[in-house]
């Protein structure tokens, strides 16, 4: 009589496992979907944030007409500490993968 109480359990343990092993799966497949809309919002925000800098002129550098306002170097450097922390996964020490911005 203990045998059959023990393999019902077992059987219903197997089933336990069966359905978390379904749940985790799911749960991982949302997980990964929504990790792909991140990273394309990232790469929206990215594309804006890199067109707002476009408006500064940096290839033209930052002497004699190109000289700009302590306000201007200021939204600048923002601009880009923000795109490095987003390309880089929340640092913003590591550099841009758009070798101008480094050297700006």
């Amino acid at each position: 009589m203990e045998k059959l109480g023990a393999s019902v359990k077992l059987v219903e343990i197997k089933k336990q496992i069966a359905d978390k092993n379904t749940e985790q799966t799911t749960k991982q497949s949302e997980i990964t979907a929504k990790e792909s809309e991140i990273d394309a919002l990232i790469k929206e925000i990215l594309t804006k944030k890199r067109e707002e800098l476009k408006k500064y002129n940096l290839a033209k550098g930052f002497k004699d007409d190109n000289r700009r306002t302590q306000s201007e170097i200021y939204d600048i450097k923002l601009l880009l500490a923000d795109i490095r922390y987003l390309e880089n996964d929340g640092n913003a020490d590591h550099d841009s993968s758009v070798s101008q911005e480094n050297t700006a």
